[in-house]
């Protein structure tokens, strides 16, 4: 039985590969053989030669920047997941103060949005146009 399994297995991995293999080369070969591969600027970026294609590598403000995004979007997934597990909860008291915890969050970020939003209208909007006025009356 474990031999069968196998064989359904390599026999499935090795169409897979096949298919994969001929997708390849035809997405090679719809490729104009007079076409020009793009131009990379050469100034202080590495690159490499990987079969016939040059392939740049990342500077390191790019790894940086990868990273932090990286880094970033796994956090937001451990958060999302984990809030996702309290507010689910069997205990009803846990449930309770991760709604409590949800809802002041909220609130928080809904606060400071609409008091950068307020000083931002006041600063641009009236301070900017009574200041614009006041020099209008002058000049």
């Amino acid at each position: 039985m474990a031999i069968d399994n196998r064989q359904k297995l390599s026999h499935f991995v090795n169409g897979f590969l096949d298919r994969n293999k001929l997708l390849l080369e035809l997405s090679f070969d719809e490729v104009p053989k007079h076409a020009s591969a793009p131009q990379i600027p050469q100034g202080n970026v590495k690159t490499r030669t990987v079969n016939h294609l040059s392939e740049r590598q990342a500077s390191a403000s790019e790894k940086i920047v990868g990273r932090t995004i990286a880094s970033l979007l796994l956090a937001f997934m451990v958060v999302g997941a984990g809030l996702l597990y309290l507010l689910n909860y069997p205990d009803e008291q846990v449930q309770n103060y991760a709604i409590k915890l949800v809802s002041v969050v909220f609130s928080i970020f809904a606060a400071v949005l609409l008091e950068k939003f307020q000083l931002n209208f006041v600063k641009r909007d009236l301070i900017l146009v009574a200041l614009h006025e006041h020099v209008a009356e002058k000049g």
